[in-house]
């Protein structure tokens, strides 16, 4: 994914968050995404993936699926430095519906 440019995206604030490739990590939803992005000539796809498919129970350290997980492993410290950095995160509807995707990152 390194060759890849990656974006996270929220589907109601129509925003892209840019992200390296390599802050994720290779599960069969990610596989999948790049077999269809990849054709001949492309040699750097784009590759934008909704919030919510972003692995929450990765997040807290609990996700047992590794690499046949059906969502994306975004790096931890990745993910905390983006709810810092973009405060509407938390109030995206499609975040805030899985619940697991902030437990790990919010104060309480």
């Amino acid at each position: 994914t390194s060759t890849a440019l990656v974006a996270l995206y929220a589907e109601d604030r129509k925003e892209l968050l840019y992200i390296p490739g390599e802050r994720l990590a290779h599960t069969a939803y990610l596989y999948s995404i790049l077999q269809r992005a990849m054709h001949p000539g492309n040699s750097k796809p784009f590759i934008q993936i909704p919030l919510h498919m972003v692995c929450g129970l990765h997040q807290r350290n609990l996700c047992l699926f590794g690499q046949d997980c059906r969502c994306v492993h975004l790096c931890r410290e990745t993910w905390q430095q983006l709810l810092a950095a973009h405060p509407w995160l938390p109030e995206e509807e499609k975040v805030r519906g899985q619940k697991h995707l902030l437990q790990c990152c919010l104060p309480t």
